[in-house]
């Protein structure tokens, strides 16, 4: 499988154990005036997508498809259960509950899959959630919009390496 160059750059953050940035401080860039951002829905579309790309990147496999179902299912799950409960605190998410909890459940459900990366994912997934930010949004406040940008635009020629030499 050939990734892209936000696949690329995905999968080096796995690699090399590199911390997300932390949620309040992206919640204060994502809300400025203060407001507390909703968390994305597991539902959501750009959460699907979230994680069939970090799948992708990890797996280095297109058919990611059955663990990414898992994956939103489990998300699901304890969407439901934070309903039921109505948790709240630190550290505790309005939509996904307790952190902790959190974090264990989608290990559990990723462990056999994604190894010693399962936490990390975890983690990756916990502050892509949390955020409420697009994809794009968040992987500019991770890795920088610069870079991003950049990953973007190799992206583009990736998908069509001969539009740029066809300039004849």
């Amino acid at each position: 499988m050939a990734l892209t160059a936000q696949q690329r750059r995905r999968r080096a953050l796995y690699m090399t154990s590199q911390q997300p940035a932390d949620t309040d401080d992206e919640q204060a860039q994502a809300a400025p005036t203060g407001r507390r951002v909703q968390p994305r829905a597991p539902n959501s579309p750009q959460t699907s997508e979230w994680v069939t790309r970090e799948l992708q990147a990890l797996l280095l496999e297109d058919g990611v498809d059955v663990i990414a179902q898992h994956v939103v299912g489990v998300l699901q799950g304890l969407a439901n259960r934070q309903k039921q409960s109505r948790c709240k605190g630190p550290g505790t998410s309005p939509v996904y509950g307790p952190q902790p909890a959190f974090l264990a459940g989608i290990m559990q459900a990723v462990q056999g899959f994604l190894d010693e990366h399962a936490a990390a994912f975890a983690r990756q997934l916990w502050s892509f959630l949390e955020s409420g930010l697009s994809i794009s949004a968040h992987d500019a406040l991770v890795f920088g919009a610069d870079s991003t940008a950049s990953a973007e635009s190799d992206d583009e020629q990736e998908q069509d390496p001969e539009a740029a030499g066809d300039s004849s």
